[in-house]
């Protein structure tokens, strides 16, 4: 318990003033996010983990979004070990398809009928802002009686509201990176299968 507040603590001190509001970011921005999201790609296409961990803030860590049946669930992480998966049963995605360009623009959506994207490509969305934390956060609380405090609901809250969502559409690949005192970091790895249950 002790812990649990002493990393609450630290959260909320560690948002204050930490994140840039990413809306409109200008040209060296969205150059070092280019970089950022390309090196994430990578890491995960070779299974680098210290590359990848390298993007993980060490004070605040991350989240990652999974599905064990009907409903999405979600963990706090500080650190991503290729050999132990989470969920344990979906071992972590090889990005295999070489993207030439990064494009800014809303989102592409899944259809689970046709089985592809909405658009293709490496897609950053720097304009839009998506509840995944929050959303199955409050599901979670409604339908099996999870407990939030209102500390917890409000970091999520706050990831959401600075995390840029990230969609490379050939593999399946989805994450969220948030600006921290000036260096991109993976906030959210969206690993739920959306049209499994």
């Amino acid at each position: 318990m002790f812990k649990k507040i002493i990393f609450l603590l630290i959260m909320m001190l560690g948002f204050d003033g930490a994140f840039a509001n990413n809306t409109n970011i200008d040209k060296q921005t969205k150059k070092s996010l280019d970089s950022a999201v390309a090196k994430v790609i990578e890491a995960f296409k070779t299974q680098d983990q210290e590359a990848i961990n390298t993007f993980i803030n060490k004070k605040i860590g991350f989240y990652i979004i999974f599905r064990r049946g009907v409903m999405d669930e979600f963990t706090h992480v500080n650190y991503i070990d290729f050999k132990s998966p989470i969920p344990e049963y979906l071992p972590y995605s090889h990005p295999e398809k070489k993207y030439y360009s990064l494009r800014y623009k809303k989102a592409p959506t899944f259809s689970c009928d046709s089985e592809k994207w909405s658009d293709w490509g490496v897609i950053i969305d720097t304009h839009s802002r998506y509840n995944v934390l929050s959303s199955i956060a409050i599901a979670q609380k409604k339908y099996n009686d999870v407990k939030y405090t209102s500390k917890e609901f409000g970091i999520y809250k706050k990831v959401e509201q600075q995390s840029i969502k990230v969609v490379a559409t050939a593999d399946d690949f989805v994450f969220y990176m948030i600006l921290i005192d000036g260096k991109w970091y993976l906030s959210i790895l969206d690993r739920a299968e959306y049209c499994s249950a």
